[in-house]
């Protein structure tokens, strides 16, 4: 009798572990779904519409005010059309991967306001009408730039 209750409750642990073991795996399985953006999710994002930069701040320099009335149209074959002060110019952008960090790289040689924002930045946040940016710079100091859908 001793023998035959001590094999139930053998039996009853299995199957404790076994819902343990189901529903540890489950858990892992959804918190993998919840991966940041991949780069093409921020590139089908930035190819619908035009953009508009909302903050710019450069090593603690609040410089948003350089970019009012800017319009930056992201195509998806990498190009980036932007009006400033009423002139039209282009640029190359693109978005990749990096230590598990999406990076969104803007090339744009003209006007020189645009030099500043020409970096590989970081993705730290994205929604459907925005997209927030950070950059580390040589010397520690941060830059953060925000694009909000126009």
């Amino acid at each position: 009798m001793a023998r035959k209750l001590s094999h139930v409750l053998f039996e009853f642990k299995i199957i404790k572990m076994k819902k343990i073991i189901f529903v540890l795996a489950l858990i892992s399985i959804l918190f993998a779904s919840c991966k940041k953006d991949s780069p093409r999710k921020v590139e089908k994002m930035l190819e619908e519409g035009n953009w508009k930069i909302t903050y710019f701040d450069e090593k603690g320099t609040i410089k948003s005010e350089t970019y009012l009335g800017d319009v930056f149209t992201f195509k998806n074959d990498q190009v980036v059309n932007a009006t400033h002060s009423s002139t039209s110019f282009e640029g190359t952008w693109e978005c990749s991967k990096s230590d598990g960090n999406t990076i969104f790289s803007l090339d744009m040689k003209n006007p020189s306001e645009f030099l500043n924002i020409s970096k590989d930045w970081k993705v730290i946040e994205k929604t459907d009408v925005s997209l927030k940016l950070s950059f580390l710079e040589n010397d520690g100091k941060m830059d953060y730039l925000n694009f909000d859908k126009n």
